[in-house]
């Protein structure tokens, strides 16, 4: 979700390209068969990466339909929340099934021999606060058997303060520490400031959960693991996809099965 496809920086790397002989084409006065060729090109590769982010933001709407369809819990089903941001509402993935929070869920169904009810609270561009104000309060009335949650990567993209965020931290994890809860710490970010700041708000977060007695999911080190994996990302460089999707889904499923969380 947060480092930046190879394949979308060699998009940009081809568009920037083009661009750059383009302009020189037209400075000299220039216009060749390679030139016109040129502008085709990049006339191509802005028409596919418009097609391409408008399917992915249609998704917003259209997952957050699904998730709120397939909400009811049935008696005798294991009820699982998830709790969190676009991540959790399965964006980037082919459909909502292919995201992390039904992959997970497929897992509890299968280790637990019970048919599992989603309920997904989460929301798109979510924060921490949207997590504390709107998603927690509906938490206790399901009876949780599993709440995942991932949350604070549009904190680190927006800036939020690391004491703010830890402060979100400790209200969310204090909700929650009745239910049986896998967090994810925060996901890897490529480089600079927020790499750092995602490293050291992960410090805190381990830390609080560990007082709380939630359970993380290495995230982290999952996506830092994968962070060049090229063909894992959506059309945005910023969203998993199919296969990012089950990389994220993999830290969560390690910590329910090795904790038998669910089962």
């Amino acid at each position: 979700m947060i480092a930046i496809g190879l394949w979308f920086l060699l998009f940009i790397a081809v568009a920037v390209g083009n661009i750059f002989f383009i302009v020189t084409a037209v400075i000299s006065r220039r216009i060749s068969v390679s030139f016109i060729v040129a502008v085709i090109i990049l006339l191509v590769i802005i028409l596919l990466e418009g097609f391409l982010l408008m399917q992915l933001r249609s998704q917003v709407s259209r997952n957050a339909a699904y998730w709120h369809s397939h909400g009811d819990v049935t008696p005798g089903k294991l009820v699982y929340i998830a709790l969190g941001d676009s991540a959790a509402q399965g964006i980037g993935a082919s459909t909502p099934t292919k995201g992390y929070v039904q992959l997970v869920a497929n897992n509890i169904a299968t280790s637990s021999g019970k048919q599992v009810s989603v309920v997904n609270l989460s929301r798109s561009g979510a924060k921490i606060g949207d997590v504390v104000r709107d998603q927690l309060s509906q938490v206790a009335k399901y009876r949780p058997a599993v709440v995942t949650i991932d949350i604070g990567a549009n904190d680190i993209v927006a800036g939020t303060s690391e004491a703010d965020m830890l402060k979100g931290y400790d209200q969310i994890f204090t909700a929650l520490a009745a239910f049986p809860t896998v967090a994810a710490d925060l996901p890897d970010f490529m480089w600079g400031t927020q790499q750092r700041n995602t490293e050291q708000v992960n410090i805190g977060i381990r830390a609080l959960a560990k007082k709380h007695g939630v359970q993380i999911a290495p995230l982290h080190a999952a996506t830092k693991t994968h962070m060049w994996s090229w063909n894992e990302y959506a059309a945005d460089g910023f969203h998993p996809n199919d296969a990012g999707h089950k990389t994220w889904a993999a830290p969560f499923l390690q910590t329910i099965n090795q904790q038998r969380i669910g089962q």
